[in-house]
């Protein structure tokens, strides 16, 4: 990058030279644009005039980052006796579930498996009790995909997950591999989505029927639906929550 933008700055001082490029401020504006395509703007220096222009890099900010070349580095509070620094690399990369999280319980409803709306408040109680509520749908939607895992295409392996190199691209066990391919689980059954399981249990239902007989007072009474498979093995991983 360094070496890149130095070309272009070089072909632009040769445009400046040359007369194509006279005034003071088109000059300035002209280079700025050039290091701040390359994300370059700490690195270099840069003397313009009128029908004037000359650059140089800053090596004192350049050797400060070559000191980082090849490191990842985290920095955290916690010591390393409670917490190595593989957990804490996982840790950090581990955010972007809060991040989702978050956009989750606020964005609209058509795109989020949260059936709800965002809605605006002012007064500080409201604020925090429509927080709190969001907050515990997005933990009861949770605890569902985790138990629902093996009827879905989440991954199953979650213990290789949390030993995997913190640095490494994360990859799929071959089990997720094969349920990916195949759209199918270990059973041979299909594989749905988080909302397509709901819908599915949306059509066990309770009905409440009212009988009617002449000279008597209508005798009311529930039935339910009977549970298909599906349903059945969807409710009793339902049953293994932890509280």
């Amino acid at each position: 990058l360094l070496d890149k933008t130095e070309q272009l700055l070089k072909k632009m001082k040769q445009r400046v030279e040359s007369g194509n490029l006279q005034r003071k401020r088109d000059i300035c504006v002209e280079a700025g644009r050039i290091v701040e395509r390359c994300k370059m703007e700490k690195y270099f220096d840069f003397e313009a005039a009128d029908s004037s222009f000359d650059y140089s890099r800053k090596t004192c900010n350049i050797k400060n980052e070559e000191l980082l070349d090849g490191l990842y580095a985290v920095r955290a509070s916690a010591s390393e006796d409670d917490m190595s620094a593989d957990d804490c690399a996982r840790g950090h990369a581990s955010l972007t579930q809060a991040e989702d999280a978050f956009r989750s319980i606020k964005t609209s409803y058509l795109t989020t498996d949260l059936p709800a709306r965002s809605i605006s408040r002012q007064a500080d109680g409201r604020v925090k009790t429509h927080f709190l509520i969001g907050l515990l749908a997005y933990y009861v939607v949770w605890h569902m995909k985790e138990v629902w895992r093996e009827m879905t295409f989440s991954d199953e392996k979650t213990e290789e997950t949390e030993e995997r190199e913190p640095v490494e691209p994360a990859q799929g066990s071959a089990l997720a591999s094969r349920k990916a391919v195949k759209g199918q689980n270990e059973d041979g059954d299909d594989i749905p989505s988080f909302s397509h399981v709901l819908e599915r249990l949306s059509t066990h239902v309770q009905i409440e029927e009212k009988l009617m007989l002449k000279g008597e007072s209508p005798i009311r009474f529930a039935s339910t639906s009977v549970l298909t498979s599906f349903q059945r093995k969807a409710l009793e991983l339902l049953g293994n929550v932890a509280p």
